[in-house]
């Protein structure tokens, strides 16, 4: 009987024992992961994982091709293309407008200041990206209708300006990723230049 009673006191003993490893565990853990320096470093990989998506995406430029809509002939954008990719990319924008806004509301997480040149500049090439993709959407579109309405006087100069909307977005684009390359390591350069290529022979 006695032996029972040792072998229950043990066993409690030991649960006991277990739990507390288990609760401290679970409090450093939980410690650990609100901490601002854990809390800085997990947006701030999060962020670098994300944008190197974007660099992957841009390197399918080379697959832009001309497709015809109604036997009009409008610049095809890839699912692979990186205008797709930005615009479907929910993650890259929730990291944008709620992990990074919801940062600096944080007093206690602090990034230093390349990280903080980083962080601002990938937000601007996201914004100088979606831009682009719009100027080149009101190029197709009025296109598009320029030649159902038989080349309506003044759709000419329309479309010239659209054009001109499409370069000068590239060409912020081209300034913005640019800074990136030497803090950051993004060779942006030579796709950025190749795009503005490709959509030149395209307008």
């Amino acid at each position: 009987m006695n032996m029972n009673k040792n072998v229950i006191k043990g066993f409690i003993f030991t649960i006991i024992i277990a739990s507390i490893i288990i609760i401290a565990i679970f409090l450093f853990t939980f410690n650990y992961k609100t901490r601002p320096d854990t809390i800085r470093e997990n947006i701030w990989d999060k962020g670098k994982e994300i944008s190197e998506k974007y660099l992957d995406s841009i390197k399918n430029m080379e697959d832009i091709k001309l497709v015809k809509l109604d036997g009009i002939e409008v610049i095809n954008l890839p699912s692979k293309n990186v205008y797709k990719f930005i615009k479907n990319n929910e993650e890259y924008e929730k990291w944008i407008y709620e992990d990074l806004y919801n940062i600096k509301k944080n007093d206690g997480v602090t990034f230093n200041e390349d990280e903080k040149m980083v962080l601002e500049e990938i937000s601007k090439v996201y914004e100088a990206l979606r831009s682009c993709d719009e100027s080149i959407k009101e190029y197709d579109t009025l296109k598009y209708k320029e030649r159902l309405i038989n080349e309506e006087s003044g759709s000419k100069d329309m479309l010239n300006s659209r054009k001109e909307n499409i370069l000068e977005s590239i060409n912020k684009l081209k300034v913005k990723t640019s800074k990136l390359e030497n803090i950051y390591g993004f060779k942006y350069g030579s796709e950025i230049d190749k795009l503005i290529k490709i959509i030149n022979q395209k307008l």
